[in-house]
């Protein structure tokens, strides 16, 4: 009995070894992974944080004081989060809500307030504390900075929304390149076209001259110096109207824009084309207002009315006329050059103003026409903010109409 009973205080004294023994190292694993724990928590770049329910922290720590601008551990622990670190306290709550709601928080994005004001961005990851009870008793979680990431972002979203307007201006302008270069092939070939007749006029004629100026009366040579004379002022007239329109294509027409009496303006124009009616016995009659003020460049309205103008005579047969008159309508001056001419067909209505829908018409005095006069019209007007429009019934006559801006 007595070897019995030494033999078990032998085993206790054992086990008491033991239990010593599994202490010790329960302590120093406890130890170590709270040395672990306190490493991880102060190195840590991310803010790790435990606040309550009310709003006051636990703990945080060294970059969460760092990163919100706080001079020290002391300072921030006075802090209210609601308060203190959002922007709007109620961001606080839907925060809170949605973590009781869902047990947690992943990656939610908050705009934090710094001690002096400024606006950070962060990610937040958090969980909730119960006690035994199922209470909740705190928040516990990691915050990530992402400011600059989202200012990158923002820059990035910025760089690509220029990248993609340039992409556009980029498209456009080629889609204008190419439209330009077949309005420019469009109009030389016009123009190629139309100086073959005049200047073949001008060649057969003065060599006709040349060669048999002996055998010509006077009024033959008056006749044929006429007819050089008219393929002269075509060809000037064409070569004018290409000079216009690579000035206004290539942007090297200088507009000047100032007030204008236009019935002054319309008067110093037919200075330059009463004598071409009168050959005609066509008469001018100038109803244009008097106190019509417009504004614009002289320079292209007048180049505006000299086309219409002798458009207007070209197509008038002898004893015709032509009505200027002028109205204001809104902030506009409408213009009207009506004529009793031949008018224009339907057909040819629809073609006028347009590049590639080449319409000519010989005169009533079989005066030679390119159609291009009315497309740089409408280039000119556009260049001052203008419209032009026509109405017309075949036969009895043509009403050419524009708008300018009323000064």
């Amino acid at each position: 009995m007595e070897s019995y009973i030494k033999e078990l205080e032998k085993l206790r004294v054992e086990n008491e070894k033991l239990k010593s023994i599994l202490h010790e190292k329960d302590n120093n694993s406890i130890n170590s992974a709270e040395e672990k724990y306190q490493t991880l928590f102060v190195e840590l770049k991310d803010v790790l944080y435990e606040s309550t329910p009310e709003g006051k922290l636990v703990d945080i720590n060294p970059s969460g004081i760092e990163l919100f601008g706080y001079d020290s551990k002391e300072d921030i622990m006075k802090i209210n989060i609601a308060d203190d670190l959002y922007f709007n306290p109620l961001e606080r709550d839907k925060l809170i809500e949605k973590i009781e709601k869902d047990g947690f928080v992943k990656d939610y994005e908050i705009r934090i307030k710094g001690k002096k004001g400024n606006e950070i961005i962060v990610l937040e990851t958090s969980f909730m504390i119960k006690n035994n009870d199922g209470k909740v008793v705190g928040y516990r979680g990691i915050i990530r900075d992402v400011t600059e990431t989202k200012k990158q972002e923002k820059l990035l979203r910025k760089y690509n929304e220029e990248l993609a307007e340039l992409n556009e201006q980029l498209k456009l302008s080629e889609g204008e390149l190419k439209k330009v270069n077949e309005e420019k092939d469009k109009f030389f070939s016009i123009i190629a076209h139309d100086l073959k007749s005049p200047f073949n006029a001008l060649l057969n004629l003065s060599e006709f001259l040349v060669e048999d100026l002996s055998d010509l009366s006077m009024d033959e040579i008056r006749s044929f110096s006429k007819e050089i004379n008219k393929s002269a002022q075509s060809v000037y007239d064409l070569l004018l109207n290409l000079l216009q329109w690579a000035q206004i294509k290539t942007g090297r027409i200088n507009k000047t824009q100032e007030k204008i009496e236009l019935s002054k303006l319309v008067r110093d124009t037919l200075i330059f084309l009463e004598n071409i009616a009168s050959k005609k016995s066509i008469k001018i009659i100038n109803n244009a207002d008097d106190l019509s003020l417009i504004v614009g460049d002289r320079t292209m309205i007048s180049s505006v009315l000299q086309n219409l103008i002798s458009n207007s005579i070209k197509f008038t047969k002898r004893n015709g006329n032509i009505f200027i008159n002028s109205e204001e309508k809104d902030d506009k001056i409408i213009v009207h050059i009506k004529d009793t001419g031949i008018g224009i067909s339907k057909e040819n209505l629809n073609k006028l103003f347009k590049l590639d829908e080449h319409v000519t018409t010989i005169g009533t005095a079989n005066e030679s026409g390119t159609g291009l006069g009315l497309i740089l019209c409408k280039e000119l007007l556009e260049k001052n903010n203008g419209k032009i429009w026509v109405e017309s019934i075949e036969g009895l006559g043509t009403t050419f109409s524009f708008s300018l801006e009323k000064a």
